[in-house]
């Protein structure tokens, strides 16, 4: 009587109706044991695939034979490719087995070992499941690619889509309600806001957006959300970008203007993220060496952090931030220009702002010409390529040539159209600025705060206990560093007159400032 350990096989895309459940292959094996008299010492099954032999059954089996190789005579299968599907792997289990003086043999494609021939059999064999696992790996990824050439996507969903199925009954991504319209507004507020990815992230994630830092970044880049499925290269078969049929979340023009705000950028022009503690980051010189300054938090003994200002290195000049921004406040608040510059100021900001409006008309205009053009010779190839005046070949040239300059213009419209600010709303925010900028500093964000100085003290600003100086020549300071005392007859004349841009009419003023407006 021989001792052997039975083996059986099943992965979860294989059906009992194919002849490979679990039971039946067990039913065999036991007929055969009976019939050659055979003792049976275990039996492993296995629900996994057999392209390696990293399957829990089979490690335990493994640990059997090897922890006690004497007890054990042969491991049994049905057919060889429920030992494996991997040729290269399965000879290599055979002879590790075989070192042990332990068998393998398929009850229903037996080998004989003794016969040198049989060993082409044997080769044959277990090369045949690798060579069927191949061409049903083809099969299918050809199947899966003629499906996203017709436009359907037919991977796992994306966030913001599930599961679903078309009139034909064909498997079909849709909208899912909950998801779909914060994945639009993430498109939305990264286009047409200067807030930052993670900023925008964490407003969508309190609303119910289940997505973390690493997705959004991936998500945001994604060119499905658009409509547009990008087929990969395979084989001799170039990468191609077809029109999906599922319903999009966001435009191309919204997509590609997201694209273009968040394009990576060379090292030396890498952003440096925003401390909404440290607004002066990277603008203050340090008053012993020159040098640009650094700032960090601590945390006292307390329990709560205090933010500072410092050098490099030990013994470097530090000071509180609240201490910094208290000087620097001080300082703005003695920008107080006469009522006669502010008046010039108005002019020339209303003449700067009327010359940056007919430019941006122009952009506009251009825009939509070039957007004219496109869509014409779009539609154009289209006509042609059904009435089939022309192959597909040239039909995807043309898209391929046209279709850039299209969503290019489009974005130089969108951008062109969203940006503008009214030139009443500018002129009044340039002259507030001027007028009192300590108070335009106090409603400002961190990043209109960052912007406001990096504009105004490109040098640097120095500040030293209570004492504000700026750095070179400053022509801003020039103009505003005139004091004007708060009870003067001056600063009288700026709140009726020149706000208003009459004398005796007073204009209110928003300082809800955004630091889109700063930038512009």
């Amino acid at each position: 009587m021989r001792r052997v350990i039975l083996y059986t096989r099943v992965s979860t895309d294989e059906q009992a109706d194919r002849g490979y459940s679990l039971r039946d292959q067990e039913a065999r094996l036991r007929a055969y044991c009976d019939r050659e008299r055979l003792t049976v010492a275990a039996h492993y099954q296995d629900d996994h695939s057999a392209k390696t032999f990293e399957r829990p059954a089979w490690t335990k089996l493994l640990a059997h034979v090897e922890a006690d190789p004497a007890s054990v005579d042969a491991v049994l299968v049905v057919k060889w490719d429920r030992f494996s599907r991997d040729a290269t792997g399965a000879l290599s289990m055979i002879r590790r087995l075989e070192a042990l003086g332990v068998g393998v043999q398929a009850v229903e494609q037996p080998i004989d070992r003794a016969v040198p021939e049989q060993l082409m059999m044997l080769a044959i064999y277990v090369a045949a499941p690798e060579v069927e696992n191949r061409r049903r790996s083809l099969a299918t990824k050809a199947g899966m690619r003629r499906a996203m050439l017709e436009g359907r996507w037919v991977n796992v969903p994306p966030k913001g889509y599930v599961r679903g199925r078309d009139a034909l009954d064909r498997y079909l991504i849709v909208p899912c309600p909950e998801q779909a319209p914060l994945v639009t507004e993430a498109f939305r507020l990264a286009a047409d806001t200067d807030l930052p990815a993670d900023v925008i992230r964490r407003q969508l994630v309190e609303r119910g957006l289940r997505c973390s830092k690493s997705q959004f970044m991936l998500l945001l880049k994604k060119k499905l959300y658009a409509g547009v499925i990008e087929v990969p290269a395979w084989q001799s078969d170039p990468a191609r970008e077809v029109e999906g049929v599922h319903e999009p979340l966001t435009d191309l023009t919204t997509f590609t203007r997201v694209q273009a705000r968040f394009a990576p950028t060379s090292k030396k022009g890498r952003y440096r993220a925003l401390v909404e503690e440290l607004p002066l980051r990277g603008h203050l010189r340090c008053p012993q060496t020159g040098s640009v300054l650094l700032g960090s938090a601590s945390t006292s003994r307390h329990g709560y952090r205090v933010w500072y200002y410092h050098g490099r290195g030990k013994g470097a000049w530090r000071m509180k931030a609240d201490q910094v921004h208290v000087a620097f406040r001080a300082y703005l608040d003695r920008l107080r220009p006469s009522h006669s510059v502010l008046a010039l100021a108005r002019v020339m900001c209303e003449e700067a702002l009327r010359g940056d409006e007919r430019a941006q008309q122009r952009l506009l205009e251009r825009a939509r010409s070039e957007a004219s053009k496109a869509e014409a010779t779009l539609l154009r190839a289209d006509e042609a390529y059904v009435e089939g005046r022309i192959d597909q070949a040239a039909y995807e040239r043309l898209r391929a040539k046209w279709q850039p300059t299209l969503t290019a213009a489009r974005v130089a419209l969108a951008d062109a159209q969203t940006s503008h600010t009214g030139l009443a709303e500018r002129l009044d925010f340039a002259v507030e600025l001027l007028r009192d900028p300590g108070r335009v500093w106090e409603a400002a964000g961190v990043e209109a705060r960052h912007a406001l100085v990096g504009s105004t003290w490109p040098s640097g600003l120095v500040i030293d206990g209570t004492d504000c100086r700026t750095l070179g020549d400053n022509a801003v300071s020039a103009v505003l560093g005139l004091e004007t005392p708060k009870n003067s007859d001056a600063h009288l004349e700026n709140e009726a007159g020149v706000l208003g841009g009459s004398p005796g009419r007073t204009r209110t003023y928003n300082p809800a400032v955004n630091s889109r407006m700063l930038y512009h």
